[in-house]
């Protein structure tokens, strides 16, 4: 009725648990606020080497520092 479908029969989600490998939510949501920051700044910063900084950050400290995260670039570097 409020375009929520529910099922009497579908499993719930993590009924069993969260998967061992899941990242905790706090580390999730850091991961990603720095992530959206340097891409956002990685496109639109006024100054080219600060966006060329913020690239580098995307490509290269990111995923040295969280090896959990993965990063490529749209032109597949």
């Amino acid at each position: 009725e409020d375009g929520i479908v529910l099922e009497p029969g579908a499993q719930l989600p993590c009924q069993h648990g969260a998967p061992e490998d899941a990242l905790a939510a706090g580390r999730q949501l850091m991961i990603t606020r720095l992530a959206a920051l340097g891409f956002f700044e990685s496109q639109f910063a006024r100054d080219p080497a600060e966006r060329a900084s913020q690239a580098s950050f995307l490509g290269e400290t990111l995923p040295r520092d969280f090896p959990e995260l993965s990063y490529q670039a749209a032109d597949g570097t």
